[in-house]
């Protein structure tokens, strides 16, 4: 993510909190944490323009904190 330091500073974010939870989860939050992360992958491909790709992050941490929180 080098297009700009606002998506390299969302995606440093973003690989923090998956090493964290992925630490932290049980083996059905990690199964969870790898069935989502292809999707947030091809959506962030998708995408056309900046906006999209950090609002692709910004779903994805929620993502994984919902996950991690039992929200999912």
């Amino acid at each position: 993510m080098c297009k700009s330091s606002d998506l390299s500073r969302l995606d440093r974010h973003l690989g923090v909190l998956y090493g964290q939870s992925w630490g932290q989860a049980d083996a059905a939050r990690r199964a969870r944490l790898l069935g989502t992360r292809d999707r947030f992958i091809a959506r962030r491909e998708a995408c056309k323009s900046d906006s999209c790709i950090s609002d692709a992050y910004v779903r994805r941490m929620r993502e994984i904190s919902d996950i991690m929180a039992k929200k999912n």
